[in-house]
């Protein structure tokens, strides 16, 4: 499940560094730099995982008479983090968890057996989809990253990102790959380019 709604594109921008880890530490927002044009610093993150592991901890607590077998609590308090952090927005701390932070996520290279999960999965659930017609490119990636989403889901049991699925849905070895097992139109499509 998606809890964020949009996707913040990261840039640096070095000649705001030095104001920008000023107002970290102070907590103060930054004048007049962007959320969007920050680089994310330690205290930061550190910020983000101390949160969310204390959120994860008391829920464990409290929850010790459900069966062993029950999910983790989903974090869903993004606005109070992001006051802790004045200049990052609700989406970029969600986002940063889940495609970077997040523990549980695998950095290991994609094995052959994902590989043919992906593909088989996601080019599923991309033939379902009724044929739309986009009116910019960020529609499209945001109904693009919501279909991996879906897939990290219920395939990868969030031990991929949609991020990583859609990096890796991309990478010249995926689609040489693909190619290679001759999966059908699709996979001669993407092969194509």
């Amino acid at each position: 499940e998606n809890h964020c709604a949009t996707m913040v594109d990261l840039t640096a921008e070095d000649d705001h560094s030095t104001s920008v880890n000023k107002a970290l530490q102070t907590h103060q927002p930054a004048q007049p730099v962007q959320p969007d044009q920050l680089q994310w610093s330690k205290l930061e993150d550190s910020i983000i995982v101390n949160t969310i592991n204390t959120f994860l901890h008391q829920h464990a607590r409290e929850s010790t008479t459900a069966p062993a077998s029950a999910s983790p609590p989903l974090f869903t308090h993004w606005g109070a983090l992001a006051k802790k952090l004045p200049n990052r927005t609700e989406p970029q701390i969600c986002h940063r968890w889940i495609n970077h932070l997040n523990p549980a996520i695998s950095t290991a290279p994609f094995t052959h057996d994902e590989d043919i999960l992906l593909y088989k999965r996601y080019s599923a659930l991309f033939l379902q989809q009724p044929r739309r017609d986009f009116r910019n490119r960020r529609e499209k990636y945001l109904w693009q990253m919501d279909l991996f989403n879906h897939v990290s889901v219920n395939n990868f049991r969030n031990k991929r990102s949609g991020l990583q699925l859609r990096r890796r849905w991309y990478d010249a070895e995926f689609r040489e790959m693909i190619k290679k097992l001759h999966y059908g139109p699709v996979g001669a499509a993407i092969a194509g380019g």
